[in-house]
């Protein structure tokens, strides 16, 4: 079983704009940090709006968590309310990709060059419970690319429109997109059966 002890590695002071609780992830503007943002740090005491209140950026902390968590989870800032600010395990994302090959066709039929169009599904999920995530291209546009080759098929021309059937794809497809909206704020370094609970994290830089 891992420690409960602190070790905090820097502090700063910032003034307090709300009514701040004890280890909580705060903004850098002296809030509760918002879910899934970037916190400045954990304030080591309650703070009353207009006081000064110290913030650990660095360390081991212990933060207040918003649900059971379990050691060597990366952690984000939690919700609203009455949970704003406290710690929670960080969604994990898987994402599939599926490629089908399109239509290829040709105006002319002495054409060498052929290009295929391809239809690409794209899904996600996440841990139940979690928040779903998606990438800055999530409206389908530049998301995926793909490159290869169109091999075994057969080739009919007719009127001068070339078509390919029964043939297979070597192409593979590239996932891309930008930095997931949940910033991660830190790694468990111990457990927590139920909200409420003090948790102890390595707070990410």
């Amino acid at each position: 079983m891992v420690s409960q002890t602190a070790i905090p590695l820097g502090a700063a002071s910032l003034t307090a704009l709300m009514a701040i609780p004890a280890h909580r992830f705060v903004g850098f503007t002296g809030n509760l940090c918002v879910a899934n943002a970037k916190a400045a740090g954990v304030s080591q005491y309650g703070a009353e709006i207009g006081d000064d209140f110290a913030v650990d950026f660095a360390g081991l902390v212990l933060v207040e968590a918003a649900e059971a968590i379990n050691a060597g989870v990366e952690v984000v800032a939690s919700g609203t309310g009455a949970n704003a600010g406290k710690a929670a395990a960080a969604s994990s994302l898987a994402a599939s990709i599926s490629l089908s090959l399109g239509a290829i066709t040709s105006e002319q039929a002495t054409t060498t060059a052929i290009q295929a169009q391809s239809t690409v599904s794209i899904t996600s999920s996440v841990e139940s419970g979690s928040t779903p995530v998606t990438s800055t291209g999530a409206n389908g546009s530049g998301i995926v690319t793909s490159t290869g080759t169109i091999t075994d098929g057969a080739i009919t021309v007719t009127n001068g429109a070339i078509t390919i059937s029964q043939a297979t794809s070597s192409a593979t497809a590239a996932l891309s997109g930008g930095a997931l909206p949940q910033k991660i704020n830190g790694t468990a370094w111990s457990s927590t059966s139920e909200a409420g609970q003090l948790l102890l994290v390595k707070l990410a830089a």
